[in-house]
């Protein structure tokens, strides 16, 4: 039975992208569900600004049994030399380490991967963006796709619940962005809350 869902995250379920917020897919989630729904998701968080929040926005709500995760998209944003926002490695631990204290708390983690984003629309939306990855010869697209594939791998080695949210919106690509060509559009949205409520309804019909 699932008495509540908690959205934990970065921008995406901060519902950026979307032409209005209630748009977003977390608040999508929210108006379909009959249970109760938090939303967490703040913009240009990593998975280690999520630790740092971790017990105040979903270990202290107990009562919600769910909890939906979904870092990784600023994770990998490249910083100089080389660098990342949060390493490769240090992104995995920080996951297993979400995962262990919702599970101590008896909530249940579920963790989405990454939406797929269009670099060549990126660079023109930010061409500041570009500058510093054409330098460094690193293409946004397949790093962010990395950072996307280390969550299914932790989900699966771990056998955490994932919610595939980048196949539904991969086939629609060039359909689901917002000008940005990083966050969703609207139709973006729709599409991830349609995923994450479909998962959802596994575990409880009755949401």
């Amino acid at each position: 039975m699932i008495s509540g869902v908690i959205c934990f995250g970065d921008s995406i379920l901060a519902g950026t992208g979307a032409s209005f917020r209630d748009k977003g897919c977390a608040k999508l989630l929210k108006a379909r569900l009959k249970i109760p729904v938090s939303l967490k998701g703040i913009n240009r968080n990593t998975s280690q600004d999520g630790l740092i929040r971790l017990q105040q926005d979903v270990l202290d709500q107990k009562n919600l049994s769910h909890v939906i995760i979904l870092f990784g998209n600023n994770d990998c944003r490249f910083v100089d030399s080389n660098r990342f926002s949060v390493s490769q490695d240090h992104f995995i631990e920080n996951l297993k380490e979400m995962a262990a204290s919702i599970k101590r708390n008896h909530q249940i983690p579920m963790f989405c991967n990454l939406q797929p984003i269009d670099f060549p629309m990126l660079f023109q939306f930010m061409p500041e963006v570009q500058k510093i990855y054409s330098e460094n010869k690193i293409n946004p697209e397949e790093l962010q796709g990395t950072y996307s594939d280390l969550i299914e791998n932790f989900a699966k080695k771990s056998a955490e619940i994932l919610i595939d949210i980048r196949t539904p919106l991969k086939c629609k690509k060039n359909e689901i962005l917002a000008k940005d060509g990083l966050h969703p559009n609207d139709y973006g949205h729709e599409i991830i809350a349609q995923k994450i409520f479909a998962e959802l309804k596994k575990y409880d019909s009755t949401i």
